[in-house]
């Protein structure tokens, strides 16, 4: 389709209101000589070939302008219709666009007194149809340049779309020009939303004010705040966009995921999330006996073997003592040392020099415990660790010092080591697959994580904690659990632990279609494991009972992460916290001992 074509109803009316002035007939044909817009007899002939030989067809491939003050003329010679032509006289005018002629504008004249026109007004017609090709030129060049425009903003879009980071474009009125599906999806809303709006209250929107203000760029500033009921976290860089003559046109937001970076992080280095005591859920005798000793030996230097199952939360500890030590400020580093093939594994922990082996990064690459420094390293699964290795790193924890792949000379290190297994390394030691003296290194400081099966008490509080987390990644609404469910989860052995129980709680709400979850929503494991009891299991407690139980176990919970001796203005908050009233707190505490804490 050509371009006048395109654009036909616009030709149409240029063609009508060129008829109306002049009093003469028009038809305006495209470069693949058909008639796209005509008055007159033409009218009825839109969309037909004109003849190839004819005017028209001379003017599209010459560029020029012809007038004919008598129809047949020379340059009707080669037309096919002959002598059949009904036109007196014409004027054809091409319309050029960088220099290519899309089609011409014919002024036409099929009787005496229109033939008179042309001869008499001849100039001034020319004039008159240059203007108007010139007009018809100009408009097909914006279509053309809003076309590209278009196909810019098109794929500008596109690649918006396609990278992780949030987008977001204000211009000086702080209002939203642009968004990538990146930056609706941290923000938690649709598009409709912000677009071509002001950003609600928050703290990324006064960041904005300030760039806009000063026009200083801010550069990756962490962000934990609530948008439009949605908790973000975020590392946001905001830059001025300047415009011609560097005048200042509005800002560019980027967004940065602040669990994305720390996965990237975590991935590269073996830094890890940071976790604190009030992290590790629990109203047990069993579990805050472990936090408490773990707060103690947090304070001093010693390392620490954590032992327990798979599952109960080793590493958890592990980053609790370091947020605790004085080493906070340090990098806590951690390894898996069952994850890592043998090969890789003493250069991962010791680093190489440049050349040390095929392969090897020109500089070389420092080891976890050279990036460790200052802070702690948490040797995961230590209990898988190469036998030829534990020697080295027996070496590493008595001199302090290391010694790189292919390096010459030791290097200094300073770093406390925590290291966790959910192997028997006695048994180890007498199979001969663990160092005695390694094992004597590390265990200065033993601590034992109990399994979940040994601490029902503290499968409620994790069950809610993990239903308000999930609940709000899968954007459901969910009260809690059956009763008949609760009473499976009290049962059941939990060979996997926290972590198990965490994904059967995500399992079911990713399953749930009511605000009460039942047992048909079990995965399979428990499904048959509840069957397994038949009528012959212990009773199912009564509804008063486990709400009870659930309601004492949430306030402990409440109180221990508050700091359990608490003041006034400390219980007012709490009270605000969980929407009770200060009276029925006090009567609650008394019931259940909580300021006894």
């Amino acid at each position: 389709m050509s371009n006048l074509l395109k654009m036909r109803n616009f030709i149409e009316q240029v063609s009508d209101a060129i008829a109306s002035v002049l009093e003469l007939d028009v038809v305006i044909t495209d470069k693949d000589l058909f008639r796209v817009a005509a008055t007159g007899m033409y009218r009825n002939r839109l969309s037909q070939r004109v003849n190839q030989g004819c005017a028209t067809a001379n003017v599209i491939i010459g560029k020029k302008c012809i007038v004919t003050a008598s129809v047949p003329g020379d340059i009707c010679q080669h037309c096919t219709r002959g002598g059949k032509c009904q036109e007196k006289a014409h004027i054809i005018q091409p319309i050029v666009v960088d220099d290519e002629c899309e089609g011409v504008i014919g002024l036409l004249a099929f009787d005496e007194r229109q033939k008179n026109i042309i001869i008499k007004q001849q100039e001034k017609l020319l004039l008159y149809t240059e203007k108007m090709a010139a007009l018809i030129s100009s408009t097909l060049k914006e279509q053309e340049i809003l076309k590209k425009n278009l196909l810019i903003t098109n794929k500008l879009k596109m690649t918006l779309n396609t990278v992780d980071e949030g987008l977001i474009y204000v211009d000086n009125k702080r209002i939203v020009t642009q968004i990538n599906e990146a930056a609706l999806e941290m923000l938690g809303i649709a598009e409709a939303a912000i677009l071509d709006r002001e950003m609600d209250e928050c703290r990324i929107k006064r960041y904005v004010c300030e760039v806009l203000n000063e026009g200083v760029a801010l550069d990756d500033r962490e962000i934990v705040d609530v948008y439009q009921g949605k908790k973000i976290h975020v590392f946001i860089t905001i830059k001025p966009i300047l415009g011609i003559d560097d005048q200042q046109e509005g800002a560019v937001l980027i967004l940065k995921e602040y669990a994305k970076i720390e996965k990237i992080v975590s991935n590269v280095t073996g830094i890890r999330k940071a976790y604190f005591f009030k992290d590790i859920i629990g109203v047990s005798e069993a579990i805050n006996e472990v936090k408490n000793k773990a707060i103690k030996v947090a304070k001093i230097d010693s390392t620490v073997l954590l032992t327990g199952e798979s599952g109960t939360g080793k590493e958890m500890f592990a980053g609790a003592i370091h947020q605790e030590s004085h080493r906070s400020t340090g990098p806590f580093i951690s390894i898996n040392c069952a994850a890592i093939p043998e090969t890789l594994l003493e250069s991962e922990l010791f680093g190489y020099e440049e050349g040390a082996f095929s392969g090897a990064k020109k500089g070389g690459k420092p080891g976890k415990f050279q990036l460790a420094h200052g802070g702690t390293l948490f040797l995961d699964e230590i209990g898988d660790m190469p036998l030829y290795l534990q020697t080295k790193l027996l070496r590493a924890i008595q001199e302090k010092t290391i010694d790189k792949v292919g390096g010459t000379r030791p290097v200094e290190v300073n770093v406390r080591i925590i290291a966790a297994t959910n192997k028997n390394l006695e048994d180890s030691i007498a199979k001969g697959e663990f160092r005695k003296d390694l094992f004597y290194r590390l265990n200065v400081i033993p601590l034992n994580i109990p399994p979940l099966r040994e601490r029902p008490e503290d499968i409620y509080p994790l069950v809610n904690i993990f239903k308000n987390k999930h609940e709000n990644l899968l954007k459901k609404n969910v009260i809690g659990f059956s009763n008949e469910v609760m009473n499976i989860f009290y049962r059941y052995s939990w060979p996997g632990n926290v972590r198990e129980l965490e994904n059967v709680v995500e399992y079911m709400l990713s399953l749930a279609s009511s605000e009460i979850i039942g047992s048909d929503s079990l995965p399979h494991k428990l499904k048959n494991f509840s069957s397994g009891y038949g009528g012959k299991g212990p009773a199912l407690l009564p509804l008063a009972e486990v709400i009870t139980k659930a309601e004492e176990s949430a306030l402990k919970e409440a109180v221990a992460c508050a700091g359990n001796h608490l003041n006034d203005k400390e219980i007012l908050d709490l009270c605000r916290q969980l929407k009770i009233s200060r009276a029925t707190f006090y009567r609650k505490a008394k019931k259940y001992h909580l300021l006894s804490l």
